[in-house]
């Protein structure tokens, strides 16, 4: 692989961010899992009552910044090189 195709040793692999992500989670009751699914609901249904707020939140675009596409370019070129 390239120099200009590594990655920052901070990045992991997918398996081991979302491992990391869901830790917390994995290791709640399910009576504990469903009191945050239920606290989640109720706050949407409040910011769901904002007059206006359920066509903003349909019709938002979060793009990504130059920046990202440029280094997912890269990598994807890299790849294709067999830079794997």
């Amino acid at each position: 692989m390239s120099d200009a195709a590594r990655l920052p040793r901070w990045v992991t692999s997918n398996e081991a961010s979302v491992w990391r992500e869901t830790e917390v989670s994995r290791r709640q009751t399910p009576e504990a899992r469903w009191a945050d699914v239920l606290a989640a609901c109720d706050s949407l249904r409040f910011y769901w009552d904002i007059p206006g707020y359920a066509e903003r939140i349909k019709g938002a675009v979060d793009p990504l910044p130059e920046s990202s596409r440029a280094a997912l370019s890269r990598l994807r070129e890299a790849y294709r090189r067999g830079g794997r």
